[in-house]
């Protein structure tokens, strides 16, 4: 939970680049292993997308109506609480089987 404790200045870590703003001179990163690891995680925009293509993400947020899924710091998509299962379910139903920052793919 606090980066200090497991992180050393200077320390060498693998990182992906999910975004690059040459403007603000801003990167964002993950150092999430399954992100970098993993092929089918390298959505760049939303033009690089493709129906039923397989993308990997991690979970930004649990809400009654479904997953927010995180694929870059701009791409974000919904996983429908109806595509989760064919019976109705509660956001607490959801939270059984789902946490957040959980890499899906």
């Amino acid at each position: 939970k606090n980066p200090a404790l497991k992180f050393k200045q200077n320390q060498r870590v693998k990182a992906k680049v999910l975004t690059v703003d040459p403007t603000r001179r801003k990167l964002t990163l993950t150092l999430k292993r399954s992100i970098i690891k993993n092929s089918t995680a390298n959505v760049m925009g939303y033009e690089s997308l493709e129906k039923n293509q397989q993308v990997t993400g991690w979970v930004a947020a649990i809400k009654q109506f479904g997953i927010i899924m995180n694929f870059t710091a701009k791409i974000r998509g919904l996983v429908h609480s109806s595509d989760i299962s064919n019976v109705p379910m509660t956001e607490a139903d959801i939270k059984k089987l789902y946490r957040l920052g959980q890499v899906l793919s």
